[in-house]
């Protein structure tokens, strides 16, 4: 999109130019990319990020900068050091930037989150205004995970730290301050350089402290447009801790450095530098991968060098070679794309995870049961009202309607896959301890709430902060009851049979438990509950069913149907149900039939093979409204009223139903006049002039290309690992006591990187296709 954008943004410009140049009677060729530049600087100076170890000035406003950065040392002895760095920056207004970034490390088998960063910097000048554009720049950091190494490469020896360490447990990583000093120029309108100076102190553990500086220089090289450039690329850091300040560890490396962007928004930096001091790692090698967009009402001066500047497209050409003097250029600035519109349609969809407040001990020590068995105490902790356990996975959705850009209104739910585990504590005759044996609990847990929701699109960006509130019940037991499938076959074309019949079979599965009978509760008495908690609920029952559909129109402005339906159940009490549904409804008040309104019920016989002779009779009734928020989506409600004793007091049903497809298809127009909304492309008014009606066929457009050459496709997803060792995370008590007395593991066999038998994580990927076919 952002592509799209840009070149529209060139191509008003050229014909500008195309203007000027006729009326100058020259000839004047113009190359450039199409990345805003930051308050005038050039494009390489405009991203944040200059390399991989040396920031740069800031971003232009409202410009976002995404990064994954790799680095890898190798030491001369020990295993080597993998750092990850993930990074999110954003430019404002008045030369200032903030930025978020995360930091996870890998070493020697074991790795995890180590900090999470706050930065902010501020330029003290628009572009070339002060010599070498300096640029303030601080950041925190917290420490969220365990500290792995020194910074000093570890020794050819020795493990007695080490095993200090593993005695007492890794210390943590602590927060740490830190201020930068970023320095940037362009040299000869070739050479681009830039040095950062930097301070870090930790604020506790051995109160280390870092100082240092990194510099590059860069100049563009074969590829047109800058695609490809290459430099020199250092870092010197001088380390100390509270006990070694006057013994500092010097490490300073130097290497090569390429750039190459494979899109006007996407850039990989590559940089293997490789240590000159003892306290140097042998190498440190840099990866990485990031994607600047946004930014584009920035402004920008062009460069005194006449090479075309990639950041400004349309505002930038040569000076006029006749012109005694340079011509200063301003970027002209056109409109912003809209993201967000009026009368919008927004799809969600997210996985859940929900934990507890409560004091939850899902694996009690032994000391912990016999305890609680002799002095009454919880072996379990407080369960939660709802989940059971102190956590539980789940998945959820929404959907919302946007009448206006800024405000909407939606359904919003989810559904949690809950357990609640649970000891049968007894004492065993034979056996002079206490046995326990573990179970379980399974339910599905619920929310369904409606939304209003309020937002601002920021101007000139695809992003748009959210607010918003909602009400709605929460469901305590649940679970998925039946999957089906179903088959519908029509005799015959519409019209060309009465009342146009249609055949519809459907087989269920049933995949839950029967929660409760078809008829309604008795006002009391739970024997029958009871005897089923003690059993455990019984299985819902595949079962089959068949119906007779039958549909027709009434003058052209009543629409009827009906549904005969017998269905079987193959196990359990193989319960019979027939019985028929009807509705009949007309469009009113808006166009279109965009909202119909009509009347609606519903008969059911039930029994039993024990109840054949004594039937559950259901009869409700009651109105119904269906509205077409758009062409192709439609949300009915119909609440149903009880007519008999076996009938529920009320039966509310509200359907949200989406038809698309079928553009292909051929159709005849109806014999009505009116227009209909389920084949927009197909039908239209019969002809007011002509002795007969008219046979309509749906145009047939060419189909959209979703996927072409040269397209980046980037990947994110939740990953669930599990061990193929034999892992026993809830020994039983006898297990215990036997693995202590006779020396036996007692949680089985651990996995070399995961420890336990499973994990959760996640993971992306990131792909570029060369041709629609292969990437």
């Amino acid at each position: 999109m952002l592509l799209v954008a840009c070149i529209w943004f060139v191509s008003p410009a050229l014909n500008r130019s195309v203007d000027a140049q006729v009326a100058a009677e020259q000839e004047i060729v113009v190359t450039g990319e199409e990345v805003p530049s930051a308050y005038g600087a050039p494009p390489g100076l405009s991203r944040s990020r200059f390399s991989n170890v040396v920031n740069a000035y800031v971003l232009p406003p409202w410009a976002f900068f995404f990064g994954e950065l790799f680095e890898g040392q190798g030491f001369r002895h020990g295993p080597p050091d993998y750092l990850f760095t993930q990074e999110i920056e954003m430019g404002l207004p008045y030369r200032f930037n903030v930025a978020a970034e995360t930091e996870l490390e890998r070493f020697n088998g074991g790795g995890g989150v180590q900090t999470v960063s706050l930065e902010a910097r501020w330029a003290l000048a628009d572009w070339n205004k002060i010599p070498l554009n300096p640029t303030l720049f601080a950041e925190y950091k917290f420490g969220v995970g365990t500290i792995r190494h020194e910074e000093v490469p570890p020794p050819p020896g020795g493990g007695g730290e080490e095993e200090e360490e593993e005695e007492g447990g890794p210390p943590k990583v602590p927060d740490a301050y830190e201020f930068r000093l970023l320095l940037a120029q362009e040299f000869g309108g070739r050479f681009e350089w830039a040095m950062n100076w930097f301070f870090e102190k930790e604020n506790t553990g051995d109160r280390g402290r870092e100082w240092g500086f990194s510099q590059a220089v860069m100049t563009p090289v074969l590829l047109p447009n800058e695609r490809l450039k290459v430099g020199l690329e250092m870092e010197y850091k001088n380390v100390t801790t509270k006990d070694t300040r006057g013994d500092p560890i010097n490490s300073f490396v130097i290497g090569p450095t390429v750039a190459w962007k494979p899109t006007t928004q996407t850039r990989l930096d590559i940089s293997p530098l490789f240590g000159c001091t003892h306290d140097s790692p042998v190498a440190d090698v840099f990866v990485a991968f990031s994607w600047l967009f946004g930014g584009e009402r920035a402004e920008a001066e062009a460069p005194v060098s006449s090479r075309f500047r990639y950041y400004s497209d349309a505002a930038y050409s040569h000076s006029g070679k006749d012109s005694g003097k340079e011509m200063k250029q301003v970027a002209y600035v056109p409109p912003c794309p809209e993201w967000y519109g009026d009368r919008e349609w927004n799809l969600n969809l997210w996985g859940t995870y929900a934990f507890t407040n409560t004091e939850f001990a899902p694996n009690p020590s032994l000391v912990d049961i016999v305890q609680s068995t002799s002095e009454g105490g919880p072996v379990l902790g407080t369960y939660d009202r709802y989940i059971g356990g102190d956590h539980a996975w789940g998945g959820g959705g929404d959907i919302k309607y946007f009448f206006c850009r800024y405000a909407g209104l939606g359904v919003e739910g989810f559904a949690l896959d809950a357990h609640k585990p649970g000891f049968d504590i007894f004492e065993d005759q034979a056996v002079p301890i206490f046995v326990h044996r573990r179970i379980n609990h399974n339910h599905t847990i619920g929310s369904v709430l409606g939304t209003l929701t309020l937002r601002y699109p920021i101007p000139c960006t695809r992003l748009a902060p959210y607010a918003w509130a909602g009400v709605g019940a929460f469901n305590g037991g649940g679970g998925v009851q039946t999957v089906s499938l179903e088959a519908r076959w029509a005799l015959a074309d519409w019209n060309k049979i009465p009342l146009n019949p249609t055949l519809f079979a459907e087989y269920k599965f049933g995949v839950g438990t029967i929660r409760h009978e078809e008829v309604p509760p008795p006002p009391g008495g739970g024997g029958e509950e009871e005897e089923e908690e003690e059993g455990g609920p019984p299985k819902v029952p595949d079962a089959y069913e068949f119906r007779l559909l039958l549909a027709q129109e009434f003058g052209g402005r009543f629409e009827w149907a009906m549904n005969w339906f017998f269905e079987k159940e193959n196990t359990g009490d193989r319960g019979r149900e027939w019985g028929f549904s009807q509705a009949v409804m007309t469009p009113v008040l808006l166009p279109n039939e965009r909202l119909k309104v009509g009347l609606e019920m519903e008969y059911k016989n039930v029994t039993t093979k024990d109840t054949r002779g004594d039937p559950i009779n259901s009869f409700v009734i009651g109105p119904t409204v269906a509205w077409k928020p758009t062409t192709q989506t439609r949300l009915d409600i119909s609440p149903l009223f009880g007519c008999t004793h076996d009938s529920p007091v009320a039966d509310v049903f509200v359907a949200f139903s989406w038809l698309f497809g079928g553009e292909r298809a051929e159709a005849e127009a109806p014999v009505s006049s009116r227009f209909r909304y389920y084949s927009d492309a197909a039908y239209s008014h019969s002809g007011k002039d002509s002795g007969k009606e008219m046979k309509q066929v749906a145009y047939v457009p060419p189909c959209p290309e979703w996927y072409g050459d040269r397209e980046w496709n980037l990947n994110l997803w939740g990953t669930y690992a599990f061990t193929n060792t034999e892992f026993a995370p809830n020994p039983s008590l006898v297990d215990i006591v036997q693995s202590t007395s006779e020396g036996g593991p007692v949680l089985g066999t651990y996995d070399r990187y995961i420890g336990g038998d499973h994990a959760w994580g996640g993971g992306g990927d990131i792909k570029y296709f060369f041709c629609r076919y292969a990437g």
